[in-house]
């Protein structure tokens, strides 16, 4: 995976900086398809960060001999289920990847988005003549 340097070493400013990167052009492509009609486009992406990122954080752990290298039961398998509903995990998942910052960045960024996208008039400045 890309978090990980040439020397086996995490690279936190790609850790932080790539998610970013591709949650706003994910965000820029679906506002310019036939999806850009959806008010609250940003909210789903938003749900959809915090439904999977347990689940992404398995799939990069794998990479480094974690995730789904171990030997998974069906017990494992609900627990992963279950963990992506919660959102607290999510946050749990991005502490242990090293992409807390990448988490909160898209958190604002798509919550100020939605919110100026559902209400436009309530966030844009009103002129005083």
């Amino acid at each position: 995976m890309l978090e990980i340097a040439s020397k086996g070493e995490y690279n936190i400013a790609v850790v932080n900086v790539l998610p970013l990167v591709c949650a706003l052009c994910l965000y820029w492509f679906l506002r310019k398809e036939s999806l850009g009609k959806i008010k609250a486009l940003p909210f789903y992406l938003l749900l959809g960060t915090y439904l999977f990122c347990p689940l992404a954080s398995t799939i990069a752990a794998s990479a480094s001999g974690g995730g789904f290298n171990q030997p998974f039961g069906p017990r494992e398998a609900l627990m992963l289920l279950l963990f992506s509903v919660v959102p607290i995990f999510a946050m749990m998942c991005a502490v242990y990847n090293g992409t807390l910052g990448a988490l909160f960045a898209i958190t604002i960024i798509f919550i100020i988005e939605g919110c100026r996208r559902m209400w436009p008039g309530a966030v844009a400045r009103e002129k005083l003549t």
